[in-house]
């Protein structure tokens, strides 16, 4: 095989394994003695979790802030107050626990705690996933200790924030890349399936636009292909029968997947996802994917671009479908899939409103794939 030039670029440091979390206070003495921990807002099922993680700091000597605030989908005013605590507290370093939404308000948090406010001016200006300019010296260590198994943020250069209007924005900077990452399947016990499943979808589909792209190395498509193969193989079983065991694999996919999504990029179903979210705030991102993932499979399956990795991909969830069958087979087997994890959806299953649509649409309209996009929502509908 003739390897072709190629970029790849991971400079977090991964702890994983069950037990993971015991090490933080070791892994935190690299970086300072004062942090700030952001996290979501506590509650009965969080709250054991969080005791542990402030426990291990508090008696290994660190000076602990909380900053537990953080809502799904971070709005800029939280993450400013976030930056002001972390600010008047000149905190050395931050820990992040939680979900996607958690990570990526730490990574800003970090970015700005020195200067005390964020620019978003600033922040707002696209920069390449992968062309990165000059390195902010005053950003803060960052430790990622997820909760989930599916936004992969714990090792990406992304965050994702809601402007004004809802709609989504990704911003990318090298300094959002988290120094350590802590990854304990045991913190993901707990979770319900349906977060689980919705989770778990996130990585499917960032593995799956990820691997689509021309771009993603032959160091990164291995593990594109070797997690997928364990999401379709755990997450189905997961529904009626967790396991500790399906919770490493699952876990272990999530940060394959965000590896790969921090060296490729993702897709048109995230992209469709986002606008789907942002107008109808009742549909979780897993569950958009799971909207906009099946409609972009029937819309692309024939698109040369894409054809050989849908099929590989069809063709992974059932060995039985093969070149010679036709898209509707497919179709039929993905939903199947679907089904198999309870996330075979559809917009009009979350009953959205006159209104709600119609933001949707204005989202459509103003993007410069408008065209199609508004395809893809007739055949979510």
């Amino acid at each position: 095989m003739v390897l072709n030039n190629f970029y790849h670029y991971q400079p977090t440091r991964i702890h994983f394994g069950c037990g993971q979390l015991n090490e933080l206070p070791e892994i935190a003495s690299y970086y300072g003695r004062k942090f700030l921990l952001v996290t979501p807002y506590e509650n009965m099922a969080l709250k054991p979790m969080f005791d542990r993680v402030k426990q291990l700091m508090i008696q290994a000597g660190y000076d602990l802030v909380n900053f537990q605030k953080v809502t799904p989908n971070p709005v800029m005013p939280m993450i400013d107050e976030a930056i002001k605590l972390a600010h008047e507290n000149n905190v050395e370093a931050i820990i992040a626990l939680g979900g996607g939404s958690a990570i990526d308000t730490a990574k800003i948090v970090a970015y700005c705690a020195k200067a005390g406010i964020a620019d978003w001016n600033e922040l707002m200006i696209k920069q390449s996933p992968f062309v990165f300019s000059s390195k902010n010296p005053d950003a803060l260590p960052l430790i990622a200790v997820p909760t989930t198994s599916g936004t992969g943020s714990q090792v990406t250069q992304c965050a994702v924030v809601s402007a004004a209007n809802n709609l989504k924005h990704g911003i990318h900077r090298r300094e959002f890349f988290p120094d350590e990452a802590i990854i304990d399947p045991e913190l993901m016990q707990s979770l319900p399936y349906s977060l689980t499943a919705s989770t778990a979808f996130d990585a499917f589909c960032h593995l799956s636009e990820s691997a689509m792209k021309n771009s993603l190395s032959p160091v990164a498509m291995p593990l594109a292909e070797n997690a997928l193969g364990m999401i379709i193989d755990t997450l189905p079983a997961m529904r009626h029968h967790p396991t500790i065991e399906g919770r490493i694999n699952l876990a272990a996919a999530d940060t394959m997947a965000g590896i790969c999504l921090a060296n490729a990029g993702g897709g048109l179903p995230h992209h469709f996802g986002e606008m789907i979210t942002s107008a109808i705030p009742t549909v979780n991102h897993g569950q958009s994917l799971a909207i906009s993932f099946p409609a972009f499979v029937k819309l692309y399956y024939t698109d040369q671009r894409y054809h050989d990795f849908l099929f590989k991909l069809l063709h992974r969830i059932d060995h039985r479908f093969c070149e010679n069958d036709d898209l509707a087979e497919g179709m039929r087997i993905l939903h199947e899939f679907m089904k198999s994890i309870d996330l075979d959806l559809r917009i009009s299953s979350f009953k959205p409103t006159d209104q709600e649509l119609r933001v949707l649409d204005g989202f459509i309209a103003q993007d410069k794939q408008a065209e199609c996009l508004a395809i893809m929502k007739n055949e979510c509908i």
